[in-house]
């Protein structure tokens, strides 16, 4: 890739390429090799907490000096200087005095999947960056490039793809932005065909001559599987539901009978047509004999009243009937969903409590050998609920890192970890799941999953990745059952984000495009 950069984006007449590496396969060598090889300086944007590890990368990957990397905002960038690396907040205020016709330019966004649609702010600022200092060569860096809609895509296809602006932006977010999008899915493959180079570990698993890694799902039997069912938690809810509606009745009946009156008044106004006189006589009697849910039907016949209601001037009369209506519809919906999510949380906390009790032997046995444990979690309250169980059976020597933390704090956490074994490192997935490079440890444990089979791998590939000279554990501590409980539910998310990944980025393309007639037809 890096030999031939710049002859595939000459002939493609790209703005630059997608680097979608599996974690731990070398993108970030790539990027640069690829910026020094081509370009005279480059300017790097990843996330806030990555700053630190593409300093370190910067000075054991390549000979530049140290004084002619630029932290910023904390340094200020020179005339001498070769590398700045900023956070996406600050990119925007990045002012480079490099001349664009003999310095060429690049531009590296680390975790780009982090920043996902083209209309956002971050993405913006780095476009408008881009034009402003007519920087042509953009690398973008992620395992994942999608985290769940194809929608997402926009921000790459705006910075790399010429074909793309944000006057297409309105339709491709129509056409991609739901998690059922599938239609014309091969027109985004053969795009990303031309831009995005994937790698997959285990197509490089030969050339990285890792040491075996062991996945093994620890069996536990729990003492009452049934509060860890969906079923339960679900029926748990519903029944709170009907105790929240009974506190609310009085207001409820003051909005329906508002509403009826509203309905009584329209359907004797002449100006209704017959048509819309028939969906306002459904919705009227469906609030008054209290079966109004939020259907499909109704949803449609909602649409249709306010479309004509404004239509005819009656736009108070609109407004008024559409608040109405969504009030009466969503009290059972928020009171379902209140305590839906306060039962899950007790239920989860409950879950890893007992999860990681039950096997404490196996952890105080991995300690004991002087062994490093890395343990990730969804949530910060299932963190605290594993600290109180390590805590209580006598393992102290225990850190933790969580969205919460600094800079500072994580780099304290972390350099106990690497210093210290017998370190238990308890962390959220979503703040050390990627960036950090952990292969001083070797064994990994969770009870509770992600939502998406990306965000375990890369957890895992903190420590099982190219440094990594020793067998690699993971453990997944899980219910023996085999009825539906959270856990399962949540393999099941995973699995389905798994497969939305492997249809657009695994799947050849089903059909050729000839770009010519395509690009006459969207010209016409």
């Amino acid at each position: 890739f890096v030999l031939h950069y710049g002859e595939y984006k000459s002939n493609l007449n790209l703005k630059g390429y997608y680097l979608a590496f599996d974690v731990g396969t070398g993108k970030t060598l790539a990027a640069m090799y690829t910026a020094l090889a081509y370009g005279s300086r480059f300017v790097v944007v990843c996330p806030k907490t990555l700053i630190l590890n593409w300093l370190d990368e910067i000075e054991k990957l390549t000979v530049i000096p140290r004084e002619q990397v630029c932290a910023f905002p904390l340094e200020m960038p020179h005339k001498d200087t070769i590398a700045i690396i900023t956070n996406f907040d600050n990119v925007r205020k990045i002012n480079i005095t490099w001349n664009p016709v003999t310095e060429r330019t690049f531009l590296i966004v680390d975790e780009a999947q982090v920043v996902r649609y083209a209309d956002t702010i971050t993405i913006q600022n780095m476009y408008k960056f881009c034009v402003m200092h007519s920087i042509n060569d953009i690398l973008l860096l992620s395992g994942t490039p999608v985290k769940g809609r194809y929608a997402e895509l926009s921000a790459a296809f705006l910075l790399l793809d010429p074909l793309f602006d944000m006057d297409a932006y309105p339709y491709f977010i129509k056409a991609y932005n739901s998690p059922k999008a599938i239609k014309a899915i091969d027109l985004i493959k053969h795009r990303l065909s031309l831009s995005m180079l994937r790698v997959t570990r285990h197509e490089v698993q030969a050339h990285l001559a890792l040491p075996p890694k062991h996945e093994i799902t620890v069996e536990t039997h729990v003492d009452n599987v049934s509060i860890y069912l969906v079923d339960t938690i679900v029926n748990e809810a519903r029944e709170h539901t009907k105790e929240c509606l009974q506190q609310q009745q009085t207001s409820l009946d003051k909005t329906k009978q508002e509403l009826i009156q509203l309905l009584d008044n329209l359907y004797n106004n002449d100006l209704i047509s017959p048509e819309t006189k028939q969906n306002i006589k459904t919705i009227r009697d469906s609030v008054h004999d209290n079966t109004i849910r939020p259907s499909k039907a109704i949803l449609v016949m909602r649409k249709q009243i306010q479309e004509e209601l404004t239509q005819k001037g009656l736009t108070k009369e609109a407004k008024q009937f559409n608040k109405l209506l969504t009030t009466i519809m969503m009290v059972e919906l928020k009171c379902f969903a209140s305590k839906l999510m306060q039962n899950y949380k007790q239920t989860l906390i409950r879950l890893v409590t007992e999860l990681y009790d039950k096997n404490i032997k196996l952890i105080r046995d991995l300690v004991s050998e002087g062994e490093r444990i890395i343990i990730f979690t969804n949530y910060r309250f299932t963190l605290e609920a594993i600290m109180k169980v390590l805590q209580k059976h006598g393992l102290n020597n225990v850190v933790y890192i969580t969205g919460e933390k600094s800079l500072k704090q994580r780099k304290q956490a972390i350099d106990q970890f690497k210093n210290q074994p017998e370190t238990i490192l308890i962390a959220t997935y979503a703040s050390l799941s990627f960036g950090y490079t952990l292969t001083e440890g070797r064994i990994v444990i969770y009870a509770d999953l992600p939502f998406r089979d990306v965000d375990l791998h890369q957890a895992i590939a903190r420590v099982y990745r190219k440094s990594q000279t020793r067998e690699t554990y993971v453990y997944y501590l899980k219910i023996a059952t085999t009825e539906l409980t959270i856990q399962q539910k949540q393999e099941m998310l995973v699995t389905l984000f798994k497969e939305r990944v492997r249809k657009l980025f695994d799947e050849p393309v089903t059909r050729q495009f000839d770009l010519k007639k395509l690009e006459s037809r969207v010209i016409a």
